[in-house]
């Protein structure tokens, strides 16, 4: 039950998005409760409801400057896990773009990142957000449904689950002042929405048909001389690839198809496959290599942007963010970094509110734009 007075945040979705906008929350709201429908590992492991987590991933320098402001000593915890950093030294580095290699001599000063995992990112996030007193993690339980008192979005449904099957008679309203929508892509609010008469949004999207495929393996120690290789798609190519270094000497080696090319799937015919394009001492450490894990494929039709600011009725007390926004095409490594970037908004706007919901609010849109691509986040109060 709610304490009289107190102010209530509910965040729905417990990936990096959701997780950073409890934190951002947690300063504001007496209680901040997140529900995720997976059951959440108590390890750094893989999970149902991020399948791309076994894929290539990079936080940018901007992404890790929020993280570390959001949770002082962040870096440092992802190297001493084992994340390898790159500091800036270009021959750390193969990076070739459009057809334009970036020079492998030099070093960048304002271009520095750690390299881990997706799955260690994201535990070492969620550790951090259970530390956090007046933040509650509910794993493994359903969205059912959004609650309304007028034109007040003012909690949701859950309904508990046991593994993979739902309890029955586990439904409960969980109350908030606030509710953000933070279920990706995949997210239920458009037809939430719609089932309470505000409609749907209208969608702007980009046909990419993209297609990778990925393994974890072990490239023997110096075996190759970069922490990261990146060769993106060029005209006439709708192929790339990525290799990138990650916590306990390990290396997950993704490539890539857009229109519609289908990448392989097996280990030795990926080789075959980067072998028009990737330069010759990167195919032959990868030959070297151990698989050490199963491999993935993952598959992004098209990107989308539900273009909620464009919605004629819209209710108070409903915030969009991340993918359930603005799902961005994935070869760019934009996705965590952007989620960061609208945490830290949307901590600029509660500031300026004074802890209320912010002026910003009204049929506005609180929104920037990330490396071309324009996300927003919607207060309407």
């Amino acid at each position: 039950m709610f304490a009289m007075g107190e102010k209530h945040a509910l965040v729905l979705g417990g990936s990096v998005a959701g997780l950073l906008a409890a934190r951002v929350l947690a300063d504001f709201f007496d209680r901040v409760v997140v529900a995720e429908r997976d059951a959440l590992p108590s390890t750094i492991s893989n999970r149902r409801g991020v399948p791309q987590d076994r894929h290539v991933h990079l936080l940018w320098s901007r992404g890790s400057s929020i993280l570390e402001d959001l949770f002082p000593g962040f870096t440092d915890e992802l190297i001493r896990a084992g994340a390898p950093r790159f500091d800036g030294d270009l021959s750390k580095v193969y990076l070739n773009n459009g057809g334009h290699p970036l020079p492998a001599s030099g070093c960048f000063d304002d271009f520095q990142f750690v390299l881990p995992s997706r799955p260690l990112l994201e535990g070492c996030v969620r550790q951090r957000v259970r530390r956090i007193n007046n933040i509650e993690l509910r794993d493994a339980h359903d969205i059912v449904e959004l609650v309304t008192d007028r034109d007040h979005i003012s909690g949701a449904v859950l309904r508990r689950r046991d593994r993979e099957a739902v309890v029955d008679g586990a439904d409960e309203i969980v109350e908030a002042d606030l509710v953000v929508d933070a279920m990706g892509r995949a997210g239920r609010t458009p037809a939430l929405l719609d089932s309470l008469g505000y409609g749907r949004p209208v969608e702007d999207s980009l046909d990419v048909r993209l297609m990778y495929s990925s393994f974890p393996v072990r490239i023997p120690p110096g075996a190759l001389r970069e922490l990261a290789v990146v060769i993106g798609p060029v005209p006439g190519r709708p192929t790339g690839m990525a290799l990138f270094a990650n916590e306990d000497n390990t290396w997950m080696f993704t490539v890539s198809g857009l229109a519609g090319v289908e990448p392989p799937k097996g280990l030795s015919e990926m080789l075959a496959f980067i072998e028009k394009f990737a330069p010759m001492h990167v195919v032959a450490a990868l030959r070297r290599s151990e698989v050490i894990g199963e491999g993935a494929q993952h598959r992004m039709p098209a990107t989308r942007w539900r273009r909620y600011d464009k919605m004629k009725r819209w209710p108070t007390g409903l915030l969009a963010i991340g993918d359930a926004i603005c799902s961005l095409n994935p070869i760019y490594a934009q996705g965590m970094t952007v989620a960061a970037m609208e945490a830290e908004l949307l901590q600029q706007c509660l500031r300026q509110g004074s802890g209320a919901l912010p002026p910003c609010s009204g049929h506005g849109i609180c929104g920037y734009a990330a490396s071309g691509s324009v996300a927003g986040v919607r207060f309407l109060s």
